[in-house]
Protein backbone atom coordinates (compact mmCIF):
# COMPACT_ATOMS: atom_id res chain seq x y z
CA UNK A 1 0.00 0.00 0.00
CA UNK A 2 1.24 3.35 -1.19
CA UNK A 3 0.91 5.87 1.56
CA UNK A 4 0.86 9.95 1.58
CA UNK A 5 0.41 10.82 4.78
CA UNK A 6 1.60 8.40 7.70
CA UNK A 7 -1.89 5.95 8.27
CA UNK A 8 -3.53 7.12 5.30
CA UNK A 9 -3.07 4.77 1.92
CA UNK A 10 -3.45 6.06 -1.38
CA UNK A 11 -6.64 4.56 -2.15
CA UNK A 12 -9.09 6.23 0.17
CA UNK A 13 -7.40 9.62 -1.36
CA UNK A 14 -8.30 8.43 -4.98
CA UNK A 15 -11.64 7.41 -4.56
CA UNK A 16 -12.40 10.70 -2.73
CA UNK A 17 -11.77 12.81 -6.29
CA UNK A 18 -14.64 13.22 -7.99
CA UNK A 19 -14.79 11.75 -11.65
CA UNK A 20 -13.77 13.97 -14.01
CA UNK A 21 -14.59 13.58 -18.03
CA UNK A 22 -12.49 15.49 -21.23
CA UNK A 23 -14.77 16.95 -23.72
CA UNK A 24 -17.85 15.98 -21.57
CA UNK A 25 -20.56 18.02 -22.64
CA UNK A 26 -24.11 18.44 -23.49
CA UNK A 27 -25.71 20.55 -26.38
CA UNK A 28 -27.63 23.43 -25.07
CA UNK A 29 -30.17 24.50 -27.11
CA UNK A 30 -30.39 28.91 -27.22
CA UNK A 31 -33.08 30.55 -25.76
CA UNK A 32 -34.22 32.80 -29.15
CA UNK A 33 -36.35 34.87 -26.51
CA UNK A 34 -33.91 36.10 -24.76
CA UNK A 35 -31.91 37.30 -27.03
CA UNK A 36 -30.86 41.54 -27.54
CA UNK A 37 -31.28 40.78 -31.59
CA UNK A 38 -34.23 39.30 -33.25
CA UNK A 39 -34.71 35.27 -32.13
CA UNK A 40 -33.55 33.59 -35.80
CA UNK A 41 -30.53 36.10 -35.85
CA UNK A 42 -30.07 35.74 -32.32
CA UNK A 43 -29.91 32.02 -33.11
CA UNK A 44 -27.62 32.12 -36.22
CA UNK A 45 -25.05 34.37 -33.84
CA UNK A 46 -24.71 31.83 -31.55
CA UNK A 47 -24.43 28.60 -34.27
CA UNK A 48 -21.81 30.97 -36.11
CA UNK A 49 -19.75 31.63 -32.88
CA UNK A 50 -18.75 27.85 -32.20
CA UNK A 51 -17.78 27.92 -35.75
CA UNK A 52 -16.09 30.96 -36.30
CA UNK A 53 -14.10 30.69 -32.30
CA UNK A 54 -12.95 26.81 -33.78
CA UNK A 55 -11.90 28.11 -37.16
CA UNK A 56 -9.71 31.48 -35.51
CA UNK A 57 -7.97 29.33 -33.00
CA UNK A 58 -7.31 26.62 -35.84
CA UNK A 59 -6.06 29.34 -38.10
CA UNK A 60 -3.72 31.11 -34.93
CA UNK A 61 -2.30 27.21 -34.14
CA UNK A 62 -1.60 26.87 -37.74
CA UNK A 63 0.34 30.51 -37.60
CA UNK A 64 1.74 29.36 -34.07
CA UNK A 65 3.43 25.99 -36.19
CA UNK A 66 4.65 28.39 -39.00
CA UNK A 67 6.43 30.53 -36.42
CA UNK A 68 7.58 27.14 -34.36
CA UNK A 69 8.37 25.49 -37.50
CA UNK A 70 12.10 26.32 -38.09
CA UNK A 71 12.92 26.84 -34.53
CA UNK A 72 11.70 23.46 -33.86
CA UNK A 73 13.89 20.80 -35.65
CA UNK A 74 16.00 18.74 -33.25
CA UNK A 75 15.29 16.50 -30.94
CA UNK A 76 12.35 14.83 -29.56
CA UNK A 77 10.28 17.52 -27.58
CA UNK A 78 10.94 20.01 -29.95
CA UNK A 79 9.44 17.93 -32.58
CA UNK A 80 6.57 16.45 -30.01
CA UNK A 81 5.40 20.34 -29.70
CA UNK A 82 5.89 20.99 -33.45
CA UNK A 83 3.61 17.90 -33.76
CA UNK A 84 1.22 19.18 -31.02
CA UNK A 85 0.72 22.25 -32.62
CA UNK A 86 -0.07 21.19 -35.64
CA UNK A 87 -2.91 18.14 -34.59
CA UNK A 88 -4.23 21.25 -32.37
CA UNK A 89 -4.88 23.16 -35.87
CA UNK A 90 -6.11 20.39 -37.55
CA UNK A 91 -8.25 19.08 -34.55
CA UNK A 92 -9.84 23.07 -34.67
CA UNK A 93 -10.29 23.74 -38.36
CA UNK A 94 -11.52 20.03 -38.58
CA UNK A 95 -13.93 20.74 -36.04
CA UNK A 96 -15.40 23.82 -37.79
CA UNK A 97 -15.74 21.74 -41.05
CA UNK A 98 -17.28 19.49 -39.36
CA UNK A 99 -19.69 21.64 -37.53
CA UNK A 100 -21.10 23.08 -41.21
CA UNK A 101 -22.99 19.67 -41.89
CA UNK A 102 -26.53 20.44 -41.76
CA UNK A 103 -27.44 17.96 -39.60
CA UNK A 104 -29.42 18.25 -36.02
CA UNK A 105 -26.80 18.46 -33.40
CA UNK A 106 -24.41 20.07 -35.36
CA UNK A 107 -24.32 23.74 -35.84
CA UNK A 108 -24.58 23.58 -39.58
CA UNK A 109 -28.50 22.49 -38.79
CA UNK A 110 -29.13 26.08 -36.80
CA UNK A 111 -27.51 27.91 -39.66
CA UNK A 112 -29.56 26.52 -42.44
CA UNK A 113 -32.79 26.76 -40.08
CA UNK A 114 -32.43 30.25 -39.96
CA UNK A 115 -31.95 30.61 -43.39
CA UNK A 116 -35.15 28.97 -44.97
CA UNK A 117 -38.29 30.20 -45.23
CA UNK A 118 -40.75 29.58 -42.26
CA UNK A 119 -42.34 26.62 -44.16
CA UNK A 120 -39.55 25.11 -45.31
CA UNK A 121 -37.88 25.28 -42.00
CA UNK A 122 -40.41 23.72 -40.22
CA UNK A 123 -40.37 21.07 -42.62
CA UNK A 124 -36.56 20.60 -42.01
CA UNK A 125 -37.15 20.73 -38.04
CA UNK A 126 -38.60 17.45 -38.59
CA UNK A 127 -35.13 15.85 -39.14
CA UNK A 128 -33.98 17.18 -36.16
CA UNK A 129 -34.49 13.42 -34.46
CA UNK A 130 -32.77 11.24 -36.87
CA UNK A 131 -29.89 13.79 -37.07
CA UNK A 132 -27.85 12.16 -34.20
CA UNK A 133 -28.51 8.62 -35.80
CA UNK A 134 -27.81 10.05 -39.57
CA UNK A 135 -24.14 11.66 -38.27
CA UNK A 136 -23.32 7.64 -36.69
CA UNK A 137 -24.16 6.32 -39.82
CA UNK A 138 -22.62 8.59 -41.94
CA UNK A 139 -18.99 8.64 -40.00
CA UNK A 140 -19.01 5.07 -38.44
CA UNK A 141 -21.54 2.28 -40.06
CA UNK A 142 -21.72 3.16 -43.39
CA UNK A 143 -17.83 3.41 -43.71
CA UNK A 144 -16.99 -0.08 -42.82
CA UNK A 145 -20.13 -1.26 -43.96
CA UNK A 146 -18.51 0.06 -47.38
CA UNK A 147 -15.41 -1.00 -46.43
CA UNK A 148 -16.63 -4.93 -45.93
CA UNK A 149 -18.29 -4.59 -49.64
CA UNK A 150 -15.42 -3.22 -51.38
CA UNK A 151 -17.06 0.34 -52.06
CA UNK A 152 -15.04 2.17 -49.45
CA UNK A 153 -13.93 4.78 -52.10
CA UNK A 154 -17.24 5.99 -52.95
CA UNK A 155 -17.20 10.02 -52.03
CA UNK A 156 -20.56 9.79 -49.65
CA UNK A 157 -18.16 7.16 -47.36
CA UNK A 158 -14.94 9.59 -47.00
CA UNK A 159 -16.21 12.55 -45.28
CA UNK A 160 -13.87 12.58 -42.75
CA UNK A 161 -11.29 12.13 -45.09
CA UNK A 162 -12.69 15.50 -46.98
CA UNK A 163 -12.85 17.24 -43.79
CA UNK A 164 -9.44 16.99 -43.22
CA UNK A 165 -8.15 17.50 -46.91
CA UNK A 166 -10.01 20.95 -45.88
CA UNK A 167 -8.31 21.57 -42.74
CA UNK A 168 -5.17 20.53 -44.43
CA UNK A 169 -5.64 22.91 -47.58
CA UNK A 170 -6.26 25.87 -45.22
CA UNK A 171 -3.41 25.12 -42.76
CA UNK A 172 -1.49 25.08 -45.93
CA UNK A 173 -2.60 28.19 -46.93
CA UNK A 174 -2.34 30.58 -44.18
CA UNK A 175 1.24 28.95 -43.35
CA UNK A 176 2.39 29.02 -47.34
CA UNK A 177 3.82 25.20 -46.41
CA UNK A 178 3.34 23.35 -49.11
CA UNK A 179 0.93 20.53 -48.61
CA UNK A 180 3.91 17.28 -48.74
CA UNK A 181 5.74 19.13 -46.19
CA UNK A 182 2.89 19.54 -43.49
CA UNK A 183 2.11 15.92 -44.26
CA UNK A 184 5.79 14.93 -43.03
CA UNK A 185 5.49 17.24 -40.22
CA UNK A 186 1.78 15.76 -38.96
CA UNK A 187 3.20 12.20 -39.57
CA UNK A 188 7.14 12.50 -37.94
Amino acid sequence: MVTILPGIGLTPLLLSIPPVGLGWGKPVKPDPWRMRVRADTGVLLVACAGLICSLIIGLLAAVLFRFLDPLLLGGFLPQLLRQWVLVFAYVNIGLALFNLIPLYPLDGYQILYTFLPSKQAAQFSRSAIYGPFIILALFFFLPFIARLAGMGDFPLFRLPYYIWLGAQALISLVTGLPLNSLMLAYLV
